[in-house]
């Protein structure tokens, strides 16, 4: 009986044992890939050299695809490759989809190198922040990131797209919840304005109490910017309202201000309201 003594390890192996020695060191090789390193192992005694016969091979790249870099090196062992794989495969079956068909695009992940964890942890945040979420929210979501569908399957998918992933993971979910929430109230918000809002620290909470109260107000300005024209101006929309309420714009504060004075006034004893040069109300004095 044949003996080999692997001259990186010292370890010695008994001829007749050499596959089952592979299968244990290399469990994630197929039965061809592992019978390469029998077969090199055989001949130069060296487990480094009989492992990188077997990456060699040409049929390791169909094994093992996004494994290797554009610059021939490894992102991981064989080993660590086949665990990142079936836990992606874990994490599409914990929300109800089929992970047999997402092979392709596990293998995106892998080469934009996205780790298991890392792809969990986007999983999750949708689930809470969008799938269970308003209907609004889901729409705004889909909108934002290009899908044709707003059902779980096409969500959750869109999550195994490494750039569309990368800005659910720099939090970008926020500008759907903003715009969500706006739907929720009968407006239309534009990408840059929920940008805007959630950049000025509104999350999902406080701008459907923004909205809310946009609902309830805008209505009665806009009626009152359409009778009185403060400054030749007839409108009074949302992003004014927002410019008062959210980033604290002076001027349409004091513009909110004169419509509701020049409202109480009308419906006031003896109230009279007159229009400058400038069309500024005079005139306007509380109850």
């Amino acid at each position: 009986m044949t003996t080999r003594i692997d001259s990186t390890s010292n370890t010695i192996f008994d001829s007749g044992s050499f596959f089952e020695v592979a299968s244990l060191l290399y469990p994630s090789l197929t039965p061809v890939l592992t019978q390469v390193w029998v077969d090199n192992f055989t001949i130069f005694g060296d487990s480094s050299l009989a492992i990188a016969a077997v990456r060699q091979d040409p049929s390791y790249e169909t094994v093992f695809p996004g494994l290797r870099r554009p610059d021939g090196t490894l992102r991981m062992t064989e080993a660590e490759y086949s665990a990142e794989l079936e836990s992606f495969a874990d994490t599409i079956s914990g929300v109800g989809l089929d992970p047999n068909a997402f092979g392709n695009q596990f293998v995106s992940l892998i080469e934009g190198n996205v780790s298991a964890r890392e792809f969990k942890q986007r999983v999750d945040d949708v689930n809470t922040q969008i799938v269970n979420n308003l209907a609004g929210v889901r729409i705004a979501f889909a909108e934002e990131f290009g899908l044709t569908s707003v059902d779980d399957a096409a969500i959750y998918a869109s999550l195994l797209d490494p750039e569309l992933g990368l800005r659910v993971l720099n939090n970008e979910i926020p500008i759907a919840q903003i715009k969500g929430e706006a739907a929720q109230q009968g407006f239309q918000l534009s990408t840059p304005s929920a940008t805007r809002l959630r950049n000025a620290g509104l999350d999902q909470q406080a701008s459907g109490q923004l909205f809310f109260q946009a609902r309830t107000e805008l209505p009665g300005l806009q009626r009152a910017a359409r009778r009185f024209a403060v400054g030749g101006d007839t409108t009074f929309d949302l992003e004014e309202f927002t410019g008062a309420r959210a980033f604290g714009d002076v001027g349409q504060i004091n513009r909110i201000g004169q419509l509701r004075r020049a409202e109480r006034s009308l419906f006031s004893r003896g109230g009279q309201i007159r229009q400058d040069q400038l069309g500024r109300l005079t005139g306007l004095r509380e109850r």
